[in-house]
């Protein structure tokens, strides 16, 4: 990530998630959280063929809110099971001294 609160249109973003770390969070059973993940990483992300899901955001839109907060929004490309894609997030970005902390989320259909 790279990101100077003083040029705040120069910003980019790149994130690299081993599919394997992921896991299902949902409160349900041992049985059916280990069902959901065999599925998941078989059938649905295929992790022994795409070890790696990729996004990058090499342009970010940042407006500040106040001294600590912005809103970002990243126009970025995202590769999953091989296929790359436009992908836009949303973000809030909170900076704290030397610390920034950014949440987003969007949302993807299985059938994409």
């Amino acid at each position: 990530m790279s990101f100077d609160p003083e040029k705040l249109q120069a910003a980019s973003f790149q994130l690299a998630i081993k599919t394997q770390s992921l896991a299902v969070q949902d409160d349900i059973s041992v049985k059916d959280r280990r069902d959901m993940e065999r599925l998941m990483n078989q059938e649905v992300l295929e992790t022994a063929k795409f070890p790696e899901i990729h996004y990058e955001a090499p342009i970010i839109s940042v407006s500040r809110v106040s001294d600590m907060l912005c809103t970002a929004n990243l126009d970025g490309k995202l590769t999953l099971n091989g296929l790359t894609r436009p992908q836009p997030v949303g973000a809030r970005v909170t900076l704290l001294g030397s610390m920034l902390r950014a949440s987003g989320e969007f949302a993807l259909r299985q059938t994409d």
